[in-house]
């Protein structure tokens, strides 16, 4: 079990990063197989995605909140309880991020998250923490509401999934000053749009009664996140393993076998992915 503490002022203190933290040996411990996103089985992904809407349930959070909730997960650790990003560089104070479990909650912010239930803020809805224990599901979740509720607070409560994302980080941008869509977007930001845009699906569910589960989330394989000037798919995104794929990455995978619902195409002299005629939705490029 990952220790237990409680939070504290970390401002002046030297950040911890968690990447290299043991894994818990916990016969009951509820976790990934590595500190890498996603990389949890479907059982473990399930257990942390109905408690996310168990606890934004309980604690009086909206359906689209709820669907924000589960997609802001999916982008920040794929699910895995134990995902722990891992130090770029150095800075004054050490690392430069602590980022953890299944909201990838820096130390800094469980501080201030817990201040904020301390001092009764009025938008943390009168939600209590407990201790922190940054790799217990639990824990990191009800954190995550804390978290997410403050940022929306900060985006003048706006119901833009994307707006209240760019308060979670920063130096992640996806409007343009004059309200617009930044187009294109990078890859690696295009790839965090595709997931937090699956709210909308999640949203619509949830509204219908029915309760998420990891495959209304898998459901997709490989979307693509650029294409040529002459509309030929360039760039891949695996959905399920977070792994962004080049054209000719994704041919050598599925002439590998790795991805049997796609097959390989020559398009004007060149080899192409494509869908396999199936008339499955789980494998198509879109």
């Amino acid at each position: 079990m990952a220790k237990i503490t409680r939070p504290q002022n970390t401002r002046k203190k030297e950040v911890q990063n968690h990447y290299a933290d043991p894994l818990s040996t916990e016969p009951h411990h509820i976790g990934g197989r590595s500190r890498n996103a996603s990389d949890a089985s479907t059982a473990i992904k399930n257990i942390v995605i109905t408690e996310i809407q168990r606890a934004a349930k309980n604690h009086g959070l909206s359906r689209q909140e709820t669907a924000h909730l589960i997609a802001f997960a999916d982008a920040e650790s794929g699910f895995n309880p134990d995902a722990a990003a891992k130090s770029i560089k150095k800075t004054p104070n050490g690392p430069d991020t602590s980022a953890s479990g299944v909201f990838q909650i820096t130390d800094e912010t469980a501080d201030d998250a817990i201040r904020l239930t301390n001092v009764g803020k009025v938008w943390v809805r009168g939600i209590k923490l407990d201790i922190y224990d940054r790799f217990h599901y639990v824990s990191n979740i009800q954190y995550g509401i804390v978290v997410y509720l403050d940022k929306k607070r900060r985006a003048k409560f706006s119901d833009d999934i994307l707006k209240i994302y760019e308060y979670w980080h920063s130096e992640i941008k996806f409007y343009q000053k004059d309200g617009t869509l930044i187009t294109p977007l990078r890859p690696a930001i295009q790839a965090i749009f595709n997931k937090l845009k699956k709210s909308e699906h999640y949203l619509k569910k949830l509204q219908g009664g029915e309760l998420i589960t990891f495959n209304d989330i898998d459901q997709r394989g490989v979307v693509v996140i650029k294409e040529s000037k002459t509309g030929r798919n360039e760039l891949f995104f695996d959905t399920r393993s977070g792994r962004t794929l080049s054209r000719e990455d994704f041919v050598a995978a599925i002439l590998a076998g790795d991805y049997p619902g796609y097959r390989v195409s020559l398009i004007k002299g060149l080899p192409t992915p494509i869908s396999k005629p199936d008339n499955s939705a789980a494998n198509n490029l879109g």
